[in-house]
């Protein structure tokens, strides 16, 4: 008795209830790359993608569209022809839900912004404001006087003078005002072959993890 099956088996089954590779427009079709299975799962087409969305990869729906998409994209190729460890594919998608839902983080993070590590990317933005205001004011009062010298006043706050011989007098005042913006965005790239090693390395990792999680280990 088959108590286990590839994930291929579990694929096609589904597929054939509700599509055929062989009926086009309710035509037998034969010979039709388009149509065949074996195509139409490597390229992950409409109709692939719904059966397994509604069998394997039901519930990944918290992952961001793209990497959703690129990691269940990249599971089928690597993992079509392997056989599940469980009696059941809903045992085996609990168990891919649970562990992706404990990275989901660093699954989006890494198939959305690999490029940018890849490239050493960095971006910096720098927004400034400045507004000063300034007066000043000064005054010179110059005052010669002979006779009468008991009537002789020195304040240098009054603007006229009595018994002077001569005056001299004089008053300058300054506004200044000023307002600076300023905006700088700064981007870099970087290129290091060392980064293509660490995230190799991680996404090996991350799907050897996942064959020893969900898949039979005898070959």
């Amino acid at each position: 008795m088959k108590t286990t099956t590839r994930l291929y088996d579990i694929i096609y089954t589904t597929y054939n209830k509700l599509y055929s590779d062989f009926i086009d427009n309710h035509q037998i079709t034969y010979f039709n790359p388009e149509l065949q299975f074996s195509h139409k799962v490597v390229d992950y087409d409409e109709e692939i993608k719904t059966v397994c969305r509604n069998t394997i990869f039901y519930g990944l729906d918290f992952l961001d569209d793209t990497s959703r998409l690129r990691f269940e994209q990249e599971f089928i190729a690597r993992f079509l022809s392997r056989t599940i460890k469980f009696q059941t594919y809903e045992l085996f998608n609990w168990k891919l839900v649970a562990y992706v839902r404990g990275i989901k983080d660093i699954i989006t993070e890494y198939y959305i912004n690999v490029e940018k590590y890849i490239q050493g990317y960095s971006s910096s933005s720098t927004t400034g404001n400045s507004n000063s205001q300034g007066e000043t004011l000064s005054r010179d009062n110059n005052l010669e006087v002979t006779l009468p010298q008991d009537n002789t006043d020195l304040s240098l706050d009054k603007d006229s003078y009595d018994y002077a011989d001569t005056t001299a007098h004089s008053k300058s005042k300054t506004s200044d005002n000023s307002t600076q913006n300023t905006n700088q965005e700064s981007n870099a790239i970087s290129y290091d072959v060392t980064r293509l090693g660490e995230l190799q390395a991680f996404h090996d990792n991350l799907f050897n993890d996942l064959d020893k999680l969900l898949f039979s280990q005898i070959m």
